[in-house]
């Protein structure tokens, strides 16, 4: 094993926690009933569909539901999500302390992640990631999206090498851990429900020692990967 790839969104990222940070702050700027606080934020997760539904169409509905303070447009408030959002990104536990272990042992690390470029590359460089990776695939700047195998044979080029010498770290067990299995890398699944052969965890700590495992121990010690 040489390489280790991340998904970015529920892996190293927190979207979930970060995702209702902001929308609390946006509720209380704009909301003109405090009461409708947990209702408004509750309703955007849902709408939200963890990602899978744009912002516009999240909106729309929210417009509709609540009243706000200003009668913002779906537009406005679109821009202000792209704007804002990465500010309230939140890292995963230890998600710095993984990739900085894995850089210092030589190991080469990417992200590959579906969705906008803008938005995913502004959330990567809040968190200090781009620091500590050495490629980022995401899928609207290849034309393709996981579990496509495309998507996941560009971030191994990137990297300069090959699936059989790679592990892919994800928590959706279709984009993620299918869509990597199938492309030939060797997958560790997080927090998500995976065929008995593939390793699960539950923290990135475990998905640390899982990866280890997939090492020559030597060449941890020594800092170079087999």
């Amino acid at each position: 094993m040489r390489a280790v790839l991340f998904d970015l969104d529920g892996t190293l990222h927190d979207r979930a926690a970060g995702l209702v940070a902001f929308v609390r702050d946006q509720f209380i700027r704009f909301g003109i009933d405090p009461k409708q606080l947990n209702r408004f934020v509750s309703r955007f997760i849902a709408l939200d569909a963890n990602g899978k539904v744009w912002k516009t169409e999240v909106y729309s509905q929210l417009i509709k539901e609540f009243e706000l303070m200003g009668s913002p447009t779906v537009e406005a408030l679109v821009k202000e999500y792209l704007g804002l959002y990465p500010g309230f990104a939140m890292p995963m536990a230890d998600a710095k302390y993984v990739l900085e272990i894995l850089k210092t042992r030589q190991i080469v690390v990417g992200i590959v992640t579906n969705g906008r470029s803008d938005l995913q590359r502004s959330v990567i460089t809040a968190l200090g990631f781009d620091a500590l990776v050495s490629a980022i695939v995401i899928s609207e700047e290849v034309g393709v999206r996981k579990p496509q195998r495309e998507i996941f044979d560009r971030a191994l080029k990137k990297l300069g090498v090959s699936a059989a010498e790679t592990i892919f770290v994800g928590d959706d067990a279709v984009a993620d851990i299918e869509g990597a299995l199938n492309a030939g890398l060797y997958t560790v699944a997080f927090h998500c429900v995976a065929p008995e052969e593939v390793t699960s965890t539950n923290t990135l700590r475990e998905v640390l020692q899982a990866i280890d495992s997939r090492f020559d121990t030597h060449h941890l010690a020594t800092g170079n990967a087999a």
